[in-house]
């Protein structure tokens, strides 16, 4: 399991390289493909090569968020181009969630949805 100094290491180092990609936007927020992607082999030389890139959904407060259909996917696979596609993306080792976007985009969504001290999700 990453340690919170590990976490937060990766943190920073996501928000160094949001700052540094105005391509992006320079932050956190709605760029979970890009960090995420960016992220995985530094998260793979911090906590190891089992460290692995996850695409989906999640539940929060009741609702799915970012939710797509295996009818959708099938529909990208085969060429269906979109301005912005409907996932969400972070890492994982193990069963151990590492999330250094969501935080950031439920804040610039509505802050009032989210612990305001947060920074990361992980399992804990």
């Amino acid at each position: 399991m990453p340690t919170n100094k590990q976490m937060e290491a990766l943190y920073q180092r996501a928000k160094e390289m949001a700052f540094h990609s105005p391509q992006i936007g320079s932050k956190l927020a709605g760029n979970c493909t890009t960090i995420s992607y960016g992220m995985l082999q530094e998260a793979r030389q911090l906590l190891g090569n089992d460290v692995r890139l996850v695409i989906g959904w999640f539940h929060f407060q009741g609702q799915a968020r970012f939710f797509f259909s295996d009818q959708t996917l099938k529909s990208w696979l085969n060429g269906e181009k979109k301005e912005r596609y409907n996932i969400h993306c972070w890492l994982a080792k193990g069963d151990q969630i590492i999330d250094l976007t969501l935080v950031d985009t439920i804040k610039e969504i509505d802050p009032s949805m989210i612990n305001g001290d947060l920074t990361y999700i992980d399992s804990e």
